[in-house]
């Protein structure tokens, strides 16, 4: 996922009368942090710039709050943009007479 967008995550805890809700980690970080980006209540990610730029994967976890052994996860890879593609076209402007051609150059 591309850096500042946001994920949503969705766990469904199964087998239990107690509760169905659950508490969400990154890289074990309950909630996360700036470093690995934050989740809230819902699974709703939002990536954080300084895992792009270490360009490793990191791990969203579910924990069932009504088993804490029941638990999922998902990984994720947290990227910057690629770069803008930017074309020249040359030349920029040119008079062609009817019936006549004119040679123009894209370049990337």
């Amino acid at each position: 996922m591309l850096v500042n967008t946001q994920k949503q995550f969705t766990a469904t805890v199964t087998g239990t009368s107690q509760s169905k809700r659950q508490h969400w980690d990154v890289n074990g970080v309950a909630s996360g942090n700036g470093t690995v980006g934050f989740i809230d209540t819902t699974g709703f990610y939002h990536g954080a710039r300084e895992r792009a730029r270490r360009r490793q994967p990191l791990r969203c976890t579910a924990t069932s709050l009504a088993m804490a052994a029941a638990m999922g996860s998902a990984s994720v890879m947290v990227v910057n943009p690629p770069p803008p593609v930017t074309i020249t076209v040359s030349p920029t402007s040119a008079s062609v007479r009817v019936r006549a051609t004119r040679q123009f150059t894209a370049t990337r």
